[in-house]
């Protein structure tokens, strides 16, 4: 079929380790004498040995540290198995070395999250569906700490207004703001990507897994912490957050927090109301 004559004998067959077509006994030995083999009807070629291995060097490659790699792999699996969920998911996690602070490029990977749970299987759905919006609020809040201990560093800025203060007092608040404005905006948007990652979560996913739910609880008060660190850095040289910066971060740390309220309240309800028809269709063992 494809030209190559590397034919491994597997379960009574031979198999062409190139394209993974199988052979009779009776073809294989025709196309050793004549070097072609008539086929007649349908025939499936079975790619899930390449599609494993390539997903099994994307995660090796993750986890080494090799986002690129992990990441080409993942594709490559793909262009074999569109709708592999575990490619997709390998695609998703490989992101993650392949953003900047500048580009997180989280757009990339809630899009990978969501091919792998339409993709699933129904006997996979319930653990895909976990395995990717629990690794997409984890990312989240860890983002939300990066932001807080990158704001909470402030030797430099420090310095930088004393050298300021030097030249003139009157200047050195200004000067000093500006000097640090590009970093102050850089991780105060990492911050605010993170929050926007946690809520765009699917609702009915945060009622299914309370722990996916309490995490986004967690955002909630790590984003007060960047909003904490945020003062204290703008207090060093003289500056502040506005009233209505104060408000909008206020009510996006409201938002997260009614979010984890209202989903573990209605998961609750939800896991009575299953316990109660349970006891109901089993009244002997209740009794």
């Amino acid at each position: 079929m494809c030209g190559s004559t590397e034919l491994i004998k597997q379960d009574g067959v031979f198999v062409c380790q190139s394209c993974g077509c199988k052979y009779s006994v009776e073809e294989a030995r025709k196309m050793m004498v004549e070097g072609t083999v008539e086929v007649t009807g349908t025939v499936k070629v079975d790619d899930t040995s390449k599609v494993d291995n390539y997903l099994d060097l994307s995660n090796t490659a993750y986890n080494a540290g090799n986002g690129q790699s992990a990441f080409d792999y993942a594709n490559k699996a793909l262009e074999i198995a569109p709708q592999n969920s575990q490619a997709w998911i390998a695609k998703m996690k490989a992101v993650e070395y392949l953003g900047t602070f500048g580009d997180l490029k989280l757009k990339e990977v809630v899009e990978a999250g969501k091919n792998a749970v339409t993709f699933a299987d129904d006997s996979q759905k319930q653990d895909i569906t976990f395995e990717v919006y629990n690794y997409e609020v984890t990312r989240a809040l860890s983002l939300l700490k990066l932001a807080t201990n990158k704001m909470s560093e402030t030797a430099d800025i420090e310095n930088t207004f004393k050298r300021f203060s030097m030249i003139s007092i009157l200047t050195a608040g200004k000067n000093t703001a500006n000097v640090d404005s590009k970093v102050v905006q850089l991780y105060d948007n990492v911050a605010q990507e993170a929050i926007s990652l946690a809520l765009m979560i699917p609702h009915e996913v945060l009622i299914d897994f309370p722990e996916i739910s309490r995490i986004i609880g967690e955002c909630a008060k790590q984003y007060q912490y960047v909003t904490d660190a945020l003062i204290k850095r703008y207090a060093i040289y003289g500056a502040g957050l506005t009233d209505s910066a104060l408000k909008v971060r206020k009510t996006l740390k409201s938002t997260l927090e009614k979010t984890c309220d209202n989903a573990l309240k209605e998961s609750e309800e939800k896991q009575k109301e299953r316990n109660e028809t349970y006891w109901q269709e089993h009244l002997a063992e209740k009794e």
